[in-house]
């Protein structure tokens, strides 16, 4: 999904509990879009970190934030003959 704004010539702001993740989601997987994307580490279960989540990207995107996403998930990768189906 960012890529897809980035590719449209939009900013993007990416937030993640994960840091492995977000490093790599950031600095590998969508280098070629720097300097039109930036992050941070946040726990969004705490409110202080929604506030300082929302004035870092607000800072980031020119004082202005079009569009929230929202897009939890959990990925667990097992082998597919491993999959028990019941």
């Amino acid at each position: 999904m960012a890529r897809t704004f980035l590719s449209k010539g939009h900013r993007v702001y990416i937030l993640d509990i994960n840091e492995p993740e977000l490093d790599y989601t950031v600095n590998t997987h969508l280098k070629q879009f720097h300097p039109r994307i930036a992050s941070s580490l946040r726990n969004l279960r705490d409110v202080d970190d929604i506030r300082k989540s929302v004035d870092s990207a607000a800072k980031f995107l020119g004082g202005r934030i079009d569009l929230v996403v929202n897009n939890v998930c959990i990925a667990l990768v097992h082998a597919f003959e491993n999959v028990m189906l019941n």
